[in-house]
């Protein structure tokens, strides 16, 4: 039976003829090399979440100060309108109110939705 000859894959990468040794120091070079490569990469996403945060919190700010400028010009338009029909004082009794009930329910949703993702985070720590 004729001796085989190597496989072409086997060959391109020049590792079957060095010795044990320096088989052992290419491969440390080469994990080193993707280590290295796998840092930047790293590094390189760090970066653009960094500034995506950034981004996105003058973005956010920016639109909760026009969201509660937003719910001031509501609720003045609100106390005029109940104004009209009930009086000031239960006006400024009732849209007051009725912002407070909203805020709480809203806070009520929220906590709902922390204990979801808090179970779902002890889920995966398991």
């Amino acid at each position: 039976m004729p001796a085989s000859e190597p496989d072409a894959k086997e060959s391109d990468h020049g590792i079957d003829d060095l010795a044990p040794v320096d088989a052992i120091k290419a491969l440390i070079a080469e994990a080193q090399a993707a280590a290295a490569s796998e840092s930047a990469l790293l590094r390189a996403c760090g970066i653009i979440v960094a500034a995506s945060l950034k981004s996105m919190s003058i973005w956010g700010i920016a639109a909760l100060f026009c969201a509660f400028v937003g719910l001031l010009a509501f609720a003045i338009g609100a106390l005029i309108a109940v104004a009209a029909w009930t009086g000031p004082v239960p006006a400024m009794l009732i849209v007051p109110g009725a912002l407070f009930l909203i805020a709480t329910l809203g806070v009520l949703r929220v906590r709902g939705q922390l204990r979801v993702m808090r179970d779902a985070v002890e889920v995966l720590r398991q």
